[in-house]
């Protein structure tokens, strides 16, 4: 199911449509597409590997990594799509 601008882009991606199971439902029917160039996220793979649960553990690890180096090397400050690594003086503040 695809809402919004995800509908549109489906929407756009078929080519054929044919009705495949319970016809008598009318909109409600199962239908089978024939797609072009449709984009998409796998979210699980062939092996089994889904992103739900291996992408909330890399980003975890990532940002306590990121709050744990935060208080011995200084902030990291996203500038222009970039990082710049600024430290802090004896006062506490930015230099």
């Amino acid at each position: 199911m695809a809402v919004g601008g995800a509908a549109y882009l489906v929407s756009k991606a078929i080519r054929e449509a044919e009705v495949f199971a319970f016809e008598e439902l009318d909109m409600e029917a199962i239908y089978e597409f024939d797609m072009q160039n449709m984009p998409v996220t796998v979210a699980v793979d062939s092996s089994g590997t889904s992103v739900h649960k291996t992408g909330p553990a890399e980003w975890q690890a990532k940002i306590s990594a990121r709050f744990r180096s935060r208080s011995h090397e200084g902030c990291i400050k996203l500038l222009n799509g970039g990082f710049q690594r600024r430290s802090h003086d004896e006062s506490g503040f930015h230099s």
